[in-house]
């Protein structure tokens, strides 16, 4: 996993909530989709965690726009309710889902396998799905700490495995879901259940995505 983790941080790693001195409080995906006038016909995106919060947002805001979307996330039954629920805001959307668990790495392989072998394209690849959790947690039967793996090392697993595709449907794009409060973590990453550092929950689940993108924008 050590050149997954060094191939990561050479990739384009950009955050979902995108914040700038001149960005309008209250837009919504859908507002900001309509403003642009995008026309995604024929285009194909995968969102995980896009059974709800900003991922669900993220999919219907991409089904108005003509865009075919799969959303991924670990919970069979939620995802089925969010595809009935995404085709009902959106007439005719094109939606689907997979179930997939990001403690797992066989899991992961199996999700990139499944989709690369149904799908021609991949046009838009939305890393949004995660997880935050206060206190010491147990390591995955990969042996990995919890969330350092869902959040980061599962993360690059499902890259990597993606990118082929990515490529293949040039320009394909990345977008993956980071937040501020990575900044309430420690200033590196220290990879022991038992550091007190790690005990800031959803701060820690964010470091690995600012630590990686801060080199992204070196080596695009």
């Amino acid at each position: 996993f050590h050149s997954l983790l060094r191939t990561f941080a050479i990739l384009t790693f950009f955050a979902a909530a995108v914040t700038s001195q001149n960005c309008q409080h209250g837009l919504t995906a859908n507002d900001v989709a309509s403003n642009s006038r995008l026309d995604l016909t024929g285009s194909v995106a995968l969102v995980t965690g896009g059974r709800s919060g900003l991922g669900y947002a993220i999919t219907e805001a991409l089904l108005q726009q003509g865009c075919r979307v799969v959303i991924a996330s670990r919970n069979l039954s939620k995802n089925q309710q969010a595809v009935q629920d995404l085709k009902g805001a959106v007439p005719g959307a094109d939606v689907s889902f997979m179930t997939f668990d990001l403690e797992s790495f066989d899991s992961v392989r199996t999700l990139a396998a499944d989709f690369v072998g149904n799908h021609t394209r991949l046009d838009y690849y939305f890393g949004n799905a995660g997880q935050g959790a206060f206190g010491a947690q147990p390591p995955t039967i990969d042996g990995y700490e919890r969330i350092f793996q869902v959040n980061y090392v599962s993360q690059v697993l499902l890259l990597e495995l993606l990118l082929p595709l990515l490529r293949r449907s040039e320009p394909g794009r990345v977008l993956l879901t980071a937040s501020s409060t990575h900044s309430l973590a420690c200033g590196s990453l220290r990879l022991s259940p038992e550091d007190q550092c790690w005990n800031d929950g959803s701060a820690v689940a964010k470091l690995p995505f600012d630590q990686a993108g801060g080199c992204s924008g070196r080596h695009l």
